[in-house]
């Protein structure tokens, strides 16, 4: 762990998991969409199994990410039950230790808007 960066770690894994969320956000339909247009080159219980796995990765990720604990505090960071608005937030809620303070990665929030977790 760097001097410079003590949070390095931690926020790389954040946004691990941001990412994540977001690439299963198009495959969770995706087998919605095969099982719904019954397509014949997969079969059915394979569409199930993968729909209801996707499913529950999705929303194993939702849940990492609510209760994600800040860096610096070890508190939530994220006070979701006051405002779901869980990607927006650029602060811890308790410390006030900005999103990616103490790490390398530069925000995408300029490119990307402050919609986006990134």
């Amino acid at each position: 762990m760097s001097e410079e960066y003590p949070y390095q770690k931690k926020w790389e894994r954040y946004r691990l998991y941001v990412t994540l969320w977001v690439i299963m956000l198009p495959l969770l339909f995706a087998p919605h969409l095969l099982l719904a247009n019954d397509v014949s080159f997969f079969p059915r219980k394979a569409l199930i199994y993968s729909i209801i796995l996707f499913w529950i990765v999705f929303i194993v990720l939702i849940f990492i990410i609510m209760f994600w604990k800040c860096p610096r505090c070890r508190q939530f960071y994220f006070r979701w039950w006051v405002k779901i608005s869980i990607l927006s937030e650029f602060e811890c809620k308790n410390c006030g230790l900005e999103k990616y303070k103490g790490s390398d990665i530069k925000s995408l929030s300029k490119k990307f808007g402050k919609r986006f977790g990134f």
